[in-house]
């Protein structure tokens, strides 16, 4: 049986370096459990394929395009 791995722990196992991992810590930790795991979700996928999720909420857009530009450096 397998045990659900949350996004924000998928995430952290994909990032690279200790900045990444950082920004991330500071960025999610504010958020709600839901835009945590919608915020982590959408990285995770930018990752993998190069998706770039468009948010509906402005403040959220504005995070995932910060951190997007953390994990291209």
């Amino acid at each position: 049986m397998k045990n659900r791995v949350s996004p924000f722990l998928q995430l952290q196992r994909m990032l690279q370096t200790q900045k990444q991992h950082d920004i991330l810590l500071m960025m999610a930790e504010p958020l709600s459990d839901e835009y945590r795991d919608d915020f982590c979700l959408a990285c995770v996928a930018y990752i993998r394929f190069g998706i770039r999720r468009i948010f509906p909420n402005e403040l959220m857009q504005a995070l995932f395009a910060s951190y997007c530009e953390v994990l291209d450096n």
